[in-house]
């Protein structure tokens, strides 16, 4: 498991939005995935403007993204 971190502060304490249903209860998830926090949000994530679309958090900086937004090209 590799500890999940702000791409802004680098804190350790990032939540997870996630949308769907899971396999597994969120404590289990938040363990198995490295992040502070994984909150359930219902089948239909979110529409509207890029900038309000965002699946994590941080708690202490209150910085919000999309996991895309951080990775790397492949090419």
């Amino acid at each position: 498991m590799t500890k999940q971190t702000c791409p802004q502060c680098s804190s350790s304490k990032v939540i997870y939005y996630l949308y769907g249903y899971p396999g597994q209860p969120p404590e289990m998830l938040e363990k198995e995935l490295g992040y502070y926090r994984v909150e359930l949000m219902g089948c239909i994530p979110p529409m509207g403007e890029e900038s309000e679309i965002f699946d994590h958090e941080c708690y202490d900086c209150k910085y919000k993204w999309w996991a895309e937004d951080t990775d790397e090209d492949d090419d």
